[in-house]
């Protein structure tokens, strides 16, 4: 078996072994907390390009959503984030995030056939160095973190949401409707 599998597998069960425990709501921050910039390098995928990001973007509210390739509830959520980031697309920048060690277990290119894979179509980026990781003091994924445009954290939110639990988190912080 490959290495690769056997993460996958041990973190899946832990997946299943929290049950119902991925649709819980807690707070990493205290909202309106402030994360000072953070640039991540960005993949060529659907919906991406190679390069570097800011987050959040100085220009509109961020979602930043941190996923793994080897997350069975990330891989759930794709559809959902998909459907609730082409509501809102323009006036918000949806960026997903992976923090595994790109190079080591995992290739860009694994994670842009993940990314094909799974649908999606907007900004995916890397955390090579955990500086964003940091920041934000993340442990789990999937994690779903909202920030205006200074960089404030309007919402955290640990674990699988629906395409309405995502929206309503959207409209809910944001302030918007589609």
């Amino acid at each position: 078996m490959k290495r690769r599998e056997a993460i996958a597998g041990v973190a899946s069960l832990g997946v299943v072994g929290a049950g119902g425990a991925v649709a819980f709501r807690s707070r990493l921050f205290e909202r309106n907390d402030r994360i000072d910039p953070v640039e991540i390098e960005t993949i060529d995928a659907p919906g991406s390009d190679a390069g570097t990001a800011i987050v959040p973007d100085a220009d509109r509210p961020t979602v930043v959503e941190f996923f793994a390739t080897w997350c069975t509830v990330c891989a759930r959520m794709m559809p959902d984030i998909a459907a609730v980031e082409a509501d809102f697309g323009d006036d918000v920048w949806f960026v997903s995030v992976t923090n595994e060690p790109i190079g080591h277990t995992v290739t860009r290119e694994d994670v842009r056939a993940w990314w094909r894979e799974h649908g999606g179509d907007w900004t995916v980026g890397y955390d090579p160095d955990l500086d964003l990781t940091r920041e934000l003091d993340l442990s789990d994924t999937p994690t779903t973190i909202l920030l205006d445009a200074d960089g404030r954290v309007l919402e955290t939110d640990r674990g699988y949401k629906s395409e309405s639990e995502l929206r309503s988190l959207v409209e809910e912080a944001f302030g918007i409707d589609p």
